[in-house]
């Protein structure tokens, strides 16, 4: 049995994530894309109790043996981690280490929890590298 085909939607988003309580604005990499199932039109609506999925493209300039990232939400003006994401960069894209240069792709599976709060929010995700930060994004979703 199949899965029914969700829509996918490559998103509009900020990479100076300064704004925020992680006070992150430039890293050593770039990131060229991000891309949310289910999303047909921006906001992206998630919807509580399920899960969307993330996948991130973007060039690390600085090899990256071990990595980590980590995925947050604004709630109230707050980031709160969101749980059960992976955060080992090397099980998310296809091996480690990533060499300098070499386009980097992470797939994300984001569970949105059932309780919480309908509104709108940003998403925020950090990629870091044994030597700091590769690069940070935001963008915003609906959680309904």
């Amino acid at each position: 049995m199949s899965a029914p085909y969700a829509w996918g939607k490559d998103i509009a988003f900020k990479t100076n994530c300064g704004g925020n309580v992680l006070n992150l604005t430039t890293g050593t990499g770039n990131i060229t894309s991000v891309d949310v199932v289910p999303c047909s039109e921006e906001p992206c609506q998630l919807q509580k109790g399920k899960e969307a999925h993330i996948t991130l493209r973007g060039v690390a300039k600085e090899a990256i043996q071990e990595g980590r990232i980590d995925t947050t939400m604004s709630v109230l003006g707050i980031q709160v981690p969101v749980p059960n994401v992976e955060r080992d960069i090397c099980k998310t894209v296809s091996k480690c280490p990533i060499m300098a240069e070499q386009p980097i792709v992470a797939d994300l599976v984001v569970p949105v929890s059932p309780i919480a709060p309908v509104a709108k929010t940003t998403i925020t995700v950090t990629v870091s590298s044994q030597d700091g930060l590769v690069f940070c994004v935001q963008f915003p979703v609906f959680l309904e």
